[in-house]
């Protein structure tokens, strides 16, 4: 069991691929999968898998990551990528 890393995935009507990414990822202790308002069964698929913490969001995009910023420490890669994500 991997634990000190968590996959993170952002999904939109992933129902056709996503039981195969989830699988591939059963070795890990958490799975953040972070859904951009899917309309087919992929929320319905991702729990199913107990190791899968669903969010579900508007994902504004990668730009917006981007910034000026000192380097990364646990306290600040939350804050600063936080506007990439609008959560609901």
């Amino acid at each position: 069991m991997i634990e000190h890393v968590s996959a993170v995935i952002i999904v939109k009507n992933a129902a056709d691929t996503i039981r195969g990414t989830l699988e591939s990822l059963r070795a890990f202790q958490e799975v953040v999968l972070y859904d951009n308002g899917s309309s087919d069964d992929t929320l319905s698929i991702a729990s199913e898998y107990p190791n899968v913490l669903i969010f579900e969001g508007q994902f504004v995009d990668l730009n917006h990551c981007r910034t000026e910023q000192p380097p990364e420490t646990p306290l600040t890669t939350q804050a600063s990528h936080e506007s990439c994500l609008q959560h609901s």
